[in-house]
């Protein structure tokens, strides 16, 4: 496709940012969806990154001999699991913070992503406060998500109960309501410290 094709590419900020849809047809939601590849050509990174193992396609108590004899030749990066480059947990977790508070809409995965980050990882939102701040304010100097953030000073963006089970194949425990709560209360925080800054 082209470039100008927006339902393939997006170019933002002067093209500092670049979002590629790469479109497929889901088997378990049937239906076409995509995978997205964004390029941040300026993000202000708080935490360091990691380098980690990337978990290969292969699954736990795979027997190698077996696949080296069903592969064809040339498949032994099937069996490797290379070091990469990534984002540490919590600027993920700063990342979807900004984003509810910089997008314009709702997107009900963020508030099911942070929740499941942080039971998973047993972080608490309250202590990344302040990294939150920092990456909001680096992002006001465009005026998009300045003028997305005053909208959302108006009207603090909530998760619509039910959504999730569009998102989701299984259910989120009970206490998914426990945290819209706090998550409610942290953004009100996080938009008013905004404030007293900005």
């Amino acid at each position: 496709p082209e470039k100008s094709n927006k339902e393939y590419f997006e170019f933002r900020a002067g093209n500092k940012f670049t979002t590629i849809k790469m479109y497929y047809h889901s088997p378990e939601l049937n239906k076409k969806t995509f995978i997205k590849l964004q390029i941040n050509f300026l993000e202000d990174l708080i935490f360091e990154c990691k380098n980690k193992k990337a978990n290969s396609l292969r699954w736990k108590d795979y027997d190698e001999t077996e696949f080296k004899f069903i592969l064809p030749e040339g498949s032994e990066w099937f069996f490797q699991s290379p070091e990469i480059s990534c984002y540490d947990i919590k600027e993920i977790l700063c990342e979807k913070i900004r984003a509810i508070l910089t997008r314009q809409g709702v997107k009900s995965r963020d508030f099911i992503d942070i929740y499941l980050i942080a039971k998973n990882q047993g972080l608490n939102l309250k202590n990344l406060k302040k990294e939150v701040v920092k990456k909001i304010i680096s992002m006001l100097k465009y005026e998009k998500y300045l003028d997305n953030l005053k909208g959302h000073m108006k009207e603090i963006p909530s998760f619509k109960i039910g959504e999730e089970e569009k998102l989701l194949i299984g259910k989120l425990d009970k206490d998914f309501h426990k945290f819209l709560e706090e998550i409610n209360e942290l953004l009100k925080e996080v938009i008013k410290e905004i404030e007293n800054e900005h």
